[in-house]
């Protein structure tokens, strides 16, 4: 996401080239990703200071977004229109998958509640929330098209279940329960 834009986001327009791109990473990977954030602005002749790389805790109740949104807004020179893009959810095994799967739902309710609290405190701003998911909120594993033929907006993932044994079980439920819990 941050790569792409990073590639369309200031091409000719005055208005975006005044709002930052900031990325929200685990704090272990900050200065990584700092790195290669500057790496690739510059492969693409683009100035690495749009790009803001701050520390991101998915699990701490919005506080690390929250101050992210306060950042992003801040900056006299930015307009007040401010997209976040949650990609935020654990992927693969774990000790404890169904942990980690309430962990990914509580993630993306955590990210509604912090911008609806920020579009409360700055109502001169306009905030936008980009869910991500995948067909793992659509459909289980085995699970067939409503209508027997492809996958529409109708269709929601009923089949899977919280289950110790099984992450991917867990990670299917917890993008169908996001979606749910986000609307």
């Amino acid at each position: 996401v941050v790569y792409s834009l990073l590639k369309r986001h200031h091409d000719g327009n005055d208005e975006a080239r005044k709002r930052p791109i900031v990325c929200l990473v685990r704090a272990e990977k900050v200065r990584a990703e700092k790195k290669y954030w500057r790496a690739q602005a510059e492969n693409m002749r683009k100035d690495p200071a749009i790009i803001r790389v701050l520390p991101y805790d998915m699990l701490d109740g919005g506080t690390t977004l929250s101050d992210a949104l306060e950042c992003a807004i801040a900056d006299e020179s930015a307009n007040k229109r401010v997209c976040v893009y949650h990609v935020a959810s654990s992927f693969g095994p774990t000790p404890d998958p169904v942990r980690t799967a309430r962990n990914n739902v509580k993630s993306a309710e955590d990210a509604v509640s912090c911008l609806a609290k920020c579009s409360e405190l700055h109502p001169a701003s306009r905030f936008r929330l980009v869910l991500t998911s995948s067909m793992a909120a659509v459909r289980a594993t085995s699970q067939s098209p409503l209508n027997g033929k492809y996958y529409t907006h109708l269709d929601w993932n009923t089949e899977s279940k919280l289950n110790e044994s099984n992450w991917g079980s867990c990670y299917q439920w917890s993008k169908a329960a996001s979606e749910r819990r986000t609307r």
